[in-house]
């Protein structure tokens, strides 16, 4: 992929707007406590285990997880017309 194509992305906006925010490091421990969660004892069981993401990670999921939103609004859109789904607040 091109830079200029990555530039386009709104995983690499959004890395470029966190840049100036004073939260910005917090991306970089990217530390998370992970357990199994048993639904038959409807608890967390067994041993928890700290993983860590890059900060990359992160901005790939927001990058995915932003695409399927964008498509399920055109697919509504489409459907519902802009006029129902869009609102100017």
């Amino acid at each position: 992929m091109r830079v200029a194509d990555r530039r386009k992305h709104i995983g690499y906006l959004l890395r470029e707007a966190l840049k100036s925010d004073p939260l910005t490091p917090i991306f970089h421990m990217g530390m998370y406590r992970y357990s199994e969660f048993s639904k038959k004892l409807n608890d967390y069981t067994g041993e928890a285990y700290v993983i860590r993401f890059s900060a990359d990670s992160f901005h790939q999921g927001m990058q995915h997880r932003l695409k399927a939103l964008f498509q399920h609004v055109d697919l509504c859109i489409a459907e519902y017309g802009e006029e129902k789904v869009l609102r100017d607040y």
